[in-house]
């Protein structure tokens, strides 16, 4: 099975971007015969006893998926920022209390946390860590103008990270479409169709932009994804 990938088109990119705004999700393809996530194997605690690093990874990956849906539910991600301050290392406690704000308001207010510059401040290093001690699949993608550099044609079904490098002269977003059942059109084919018809073909996973120390982390099914 093959990972299609693609220009955007220029007329729908920026109409996109905005929906995905809340979104630092990269983008995959799950193998459709392996069905078997990534063990996050991430456990124990840090010095002073008061991590729990399962918890904090997870309650990482659960807020990306609440702030990819059309609007996150406000209870849930109040419980998911507790979880995560509540489990956060101690050299990322700080980090965890600023992410939380930021993100509550957003949810509450239906607004963009990535307007905020304490998103970007805060998310980095608790996705540097997440990155590299919680366990899940790692892919290293670059974005140049206009390709992806490093994205493997398939990796295992689960939870996977992803790092997202700008390596071209202009912005890049790297977006995630699964291809619906039964759904057998060529990439280039299903983006001629209007905005408002893609849904019926393709079904957004998420994005992640190339900005320093941005990441991304998506639960993939087993199937055929579009990188774009």
């Amino acid at each position: 099975m093959t990972i299609r990938h693609s220009r955007f088109p220029h007329r729908r990119r920026v109409a996109l971007a905005m929906v995905v705004a809340l979104a630092l999700i990269g983008a995959a393809c799950a193998d459709d015969d392996e069905d078997t996530a990534a063990a996050t194997d991430a456990t124990g605690s840090d010095d002073n006893g008061t991590a729990d690093i399962a918890a904090f990874c997870d309650a990482r990956v659960q807020l990306e998926r609440e702030f990819n849906a059309d609007q996150p539910n406000v209870e849930a991600v109040t419980a998911l920022l507790e979880d995560l301050e509540a489990s956060a290392p101690s050299d990322l406690a700080g980090n965890a209390s600023g992410l939380a704000q930021v993100l509550a308001t957003a949810a509450e207010s239906g607004g963009d946390p990535t307007e905020d510059p304490a998103f970007g401040e805060n998310i980095a290093p608790i996705d540097e860590f997440a990155l590299g001690e919680c366990g899940y699949e790692t892919v290293e993608v670059t974005g140049v103008d206009y390709a992806f550099e490093g994205l493997p044609e398939t990796i295992p079904a689960g939870t996977t990270g992803f790092r997202f490098t700008n390596d071209g002269a202009e912005p890049h977003v790297l977006v995630l479409f699964r291809y619906n059942e039964g759904e057998t059109a060529e990439l280039t084919d299903l983006l001629a169709f209007p905005e408002e018809e893609l849904a019926q073909h393709l079904t957004f996973v998420g994005a992640t932009f190339a900005e320093p120390g941005s990441a991304g982390f998506a639960e993939l099914e087993p199937g055929h994804y579009a990188a774009i």
